[in-house]
Parts: C-alpha cells; structure tokens; sequence
C-alpha cells in the first residue's frame, strides 16, 4: 500500500495543537499566515505566491478574510511549524482524484501544491461556509475541540457549527430543527440561526466537539 501523503508532517497534541512539515527539495505548502510558529533558514517564506495553482487558492481564500503566505523548500528541505489560533486537533487528509472533501471554510490550515479548492454551495441556503477540495495532495484542517469520525448511512443530522468537514458524494439538507446542542449556543450574536445538516446517503462526516460560536459566548458579557 502506497503512503497517503505527499509531505512527511507530524501532528503533536501534548502542550498545544502544533503541525510540523517536513518540506522536501521543491515542495511548497500554502498556510495560513497568523498561525505560523517557526521555519527553517533553509525555507522561504513569502506572500508573494510564485506558484500558479496556490495563487488561485490564496485569492479563493482572501475573498473568505483568510490570509496565505506560500512556504517553500526552493533547494535545500526544511521544517515548517504551524499552531492553529483556537485550540483544538488537527487532522490530515489525503485527497485523491474523484475522491473530493468539503469541509467549513475556517478550518483550513495548510495544503500542498496539488490541492485545488471551490465554493461549495449545494442549496440556495449559505448556513454555512463551505469549500470543496479536489485534485491529489494533502489538506490539513484544524478544529473545535476534538474530531470524531461519524458515518452517515441514510440519513443523519448534524447541528451545522459542529460540522468539520465531509466526504463530496454525500448530499444534504439544510433545516431548522429543535434539541440538539446548538440550542445552548448564542448563535444570534453572528446574525445566524440555528440548524442541522441532514445527510443523505452513505458516507464519512468528521464533527468537531466545540461550536465556533462558543467562544463568543465567553467574551459576549463583556461586549458593550
């Protein structure tokens, strides 16, 4: 069985969330500006994104007040050290051709060069921010809180901020919907409304543990 991934990384959980890549000679990453830690002197670490295809991702990504800088390993290879803002796992996927992953827009952490990334908008509804990954390469999203890995096999309805992230060939629908855990978070301090993604079909749903949301609720008394 081949290896599914491109870059060698290690994810490390035991202080703080932190994702170390272990870029090889002419392998380049596009992360998240704010969350890198460290990189190697052997690295270039650039805004200026010389690579056409993280170029397309970077703006995709800036239209989502995401901010990129591209990290490359132009002759000698080097580590790179990446820790999310909101604490939380992190989880790596492999994306392979005709195998596509949509996962919420705020979760993108870092992906390699062979990653290409869409709006995802299969209803009329923008409930959520989604964005579909596609082509061959790594992809690394952080969380919430803690990741499980649930399996939709007919239907199965998710409270929409917990939603991490889902394999392309499921469907759902968006809809409002009384008792599950959102019913505690604030959600109207964002302008939103509460409500659950019912899956159709048969496939893998990654859910985080905390809502984003929940963060506001802490700060929300001492907003004016």
């Amino acid at each position: 069985m081949s290896k599914l991934y491109d870059i060698p990384h290690q994810i490390q959980h035991d202080f703080a969330p932190t994702l170390i890549l272990d870029l090889q000679s002419k392998q380049s990453v596009l992360t998240q500006d704010s969350v890198i830690l460290a990189v190697d002197k052997t690295l270039e670490n650039s805004k200026n994104i010389s690579s056409e295809k993280l170029q397309k991702l970077s703006e995709l990504l800036a239209n989502h007040s995401i901010i990129t800088s591209q990290v490359s390993a132009a002759k000698l290879p080097g580590k790179l050290y990446i820790s999310p803002s909101i604490t939380g796992e992190i989880k790596h996927f492999y994306i392979q051709i005709n195998k596509p992953l949509v996962f919420q827009t705020a979760a993108f952490l870092a992906c390699g060069n062979g990653i290409k990334l869409g709006e995802y908008h299969p209803s009329t509804r923008r409930d959520l921010s989604l964005l579909i990954a596609s082509g061959n390469g790594d992809l690394w999203l952080s969380a919430c809180g803690k990741i499980q890995e649930l399996l939709a096999s007919g239907s199965l309805a998710i409270a929409s901020g917990y939603i991490l992230a889902f394999e392309g060939s499921l469907k759902y629908e968006m809809k409002a919907e009384e008792g599950l855990s959102f019913q505690g978070v604030q959600t109207g301090i964002m302008g939103g409304k509460g409500t659950v993604c019912d899956f159709q079909e048969r496939g893998r749903v990654w859910i985080q543990s905390r809502h984003p949301y929940a963060w506001l609720n802490v700060l929300a008394p001492y907003i004016s």
